[in-house]
């Protein structure tokens, strides 16, 4: 207790240096963060239940809040294992050439399901063709994936796949903008273009069965050509081809996000 001036002496420095009030009840202490009552009801053991396990354990945290879920660190990463999403992958939908099989796969290059069906395939004779022969059959104009227009390519670039650099960054930002939907929901990705789905479907809404233009592409109207997803993203539906149709643009508003048989 420190002294006071009715006394007739004043406090010491000591003991004005070394006051301070408890953390939990705010009474006065000296060279300590908690009095006496405080520190016995903080030294009461916390008995929890592992959520992983079932097991009783005592957690020794200080604060009762941390600690209080599970036993041990094998519990807790054994449930953060069943929580993860699994990660963002590119994959790519082939047909085998020899069982005619679809398959998904991660390399695009890949011709046959598996190695039994590739052996059997090189072994065909009827299979195998020239590099002359494939030269040959070579169109010498091209149909532009994005927009549609028949194109020949430059003698020095006979890879372009693009009519233009226009229609080239256009494909390029779609196909980022899926990509990244697709990561951000964690699902599967194939990189597919939207006229390669209008074309399978022939240009006409899956559900209404109505034409639509390839003119109107992009606008506003009823009967505009829209890529819908059959299960959407938010469902966990996968962004691959087998996934995709062509609604109009009526039907997609209608549609939303749920999933119809």
């Amino acid at each position: 207790m420190a002294l006071t001036l009715a006394q007739g002496r004043k406090p010491h420095k000591y003991y004005l240096h070394n006051r301070c009030s408890c953390l939990d009840c705010g009474a006065a202490v000296r060279q300590a963060t908690r009095c006496k009552p405080c520190e016995a009801k903080r030294r009461i053991k916390h008995w929890c239940v592992c959520l992983a396990c079932g097991k009783t354990y005592h957690n020794k945290r200080r604060n009762p809040v941390e600690g209080a879920k599970y036993c041990s660190r094998a519990c807790a990463f054994g449930v953060m294992r069943e929580k993860v999403v699994p990660k963002y992958c590119r994959v790519y939908e082939h047909q085998c050439l020899f069982c005619n099989k679809n398959w998904i796969g991660r390399r695009p290059d890949r011709k046959c399901c598996s190695q039994v069906c590739l052996k059997k395939y090189l072994s065909d004779r009827h299979r195998i063709k020239t590099r002359r022969s494939v030269l040959q059959s070579r169109p010498t104009s091209y149909e532009c994936p994005q927009c549609g227009v028949a194109f020949t390519p430059v003698r020095h670039l006979k890879r372009m796949r693009f009519c233009s650099v226009r229609c080239c960054r256009r494909a390029a930002q779609q196909r980022h903008k899926a990509r990244r939907r697709a990561q951000q929901h964690g699902v599967l990705f194939q990189p597919v273009l939207a006229r390669e789905i209008a074309n399978r479907d022939g240009w006409h809404c899956k559900w209404c069965a109505i034409e639509t233009p390839a003119r109107k592409r992009g606008s506003c109207d009823l009967d505009a050509p829209e890529i819908d997803h059959v299960i959407p993203l938010s469902c966990g539906g996968p962004h691959i081809r087998s996934n995709l149709q062509l609604l109009c643009r009526s039907c997609n508003q209608a549609k939303g996000s749920q999933v119809f048989d």
